[in-house]
């Protein structure tokens, strides 16, 4: 019977090579193509109990390798040439040592596949977290990892998207910076943090703050000041509540 580890054995093996290379001196032998994650995914549906866990000890080795830089790379590589006097010729091993050029350049290859992995392995978790929210019918709560990569949250989270859309959003923290409810944001920094509340694409948060005057005005579709003073409206009415609960006590 397949198990869990079997699951991740090529993995594995695949972060085995990549510790490998601060030592072994045959980093052009270990660096190749990445390994395809679909392939834990399509089976970890067998073991819903110990995907997590599992999931999270790859994650934390792939960490660990990234952590240390450029060290990654053994300065040191084996190297050789064939002995050609001979009619039998035999391969002579030598060790050479790698320019800062080269040593960057498989660093960079290792690198970007430790990130594909973190990436991919980050992914597959919140779908784990958000199928199993959904199975119990209870409400969503989102942890993100420090190696999540946004808009993907919408993706991963349907069922989560804010009530308001995009441009009522960025209308609202516009409003919140104005009132100096929030720190002075820089329109870029703005739409990064927006981004990062809602899972809206940083890219299309940022021109919305940049016409905002036209969001302003109503249209035959919608009126966004008038469905933004709707939802705050909603949260000052839920604060009222609140005030006249402590009153009574």
């Amino acid at each position: 019977m397949q198990s869990i580890n079997d699951i991740f054995s090529e993995l594995d093996s695949r972060i085995d090579n990549l510790k490998n290379l601060s030592t072994s001196g045959l980093a052009h032998t270990h660096l190749r193509y990445e390994y395809d994650i679909a392939i834990i995914q399509r089976n970890l549906y067998k073991f819903p109990i110990e995907a997590e866990q599992r999931i999270e000890i790859s994650i934390k080795e792939l960490k660990d390798l990234k952590s240390l830089g450029i060290s990654l790379i053994n300065k040191y590589q084996l190297s050789g040439e064939f002995d050609s006097f001979e009619d039998n010729s035999v391969f002579i091993p030598k060790t050479i040592e790698l320019d800062d050029k080269t040593r960057k350049r498989y660093y960079k290859l290792a690198k970007d596949e430790i990130e594909y992995y973190l990436k991919e392995l980050n992914l597959i978790k919140l779908s784990l977290v958000s199928q199993k929210s959904n199975n119990h019918n209870s409400p969503i709560t989102i942890t993100l990892s420090p190696d999540f990569s946004f808009p993907q949250l919408r993706l991963e989270y349907p069922d989560a998207e804010p009530v308001l859309n995009k441009s009522q959003l960025a209308l609202l923290f516009q409003y919140l910076k104005n009132e100096k409810l929030i720190l002075p944001y820089e329109k870029s920094s703005l739409s990064t943090l927006v981004m990062h509340l809602t899972g809206y694409s940083e890219n299309t948060i940022r021109k919305d703050l940049t016409y905002l005057d036209d969001l302003k005005k109503p249209t035959k579709r919608q009126n966004n000041l008038s469905i933004l003073k709707d939802y705050l409206q909603k949260v000052i009415t839920a604060i009222d509540t609140d005030i006249k609960s402590q009153k009574k006590l």
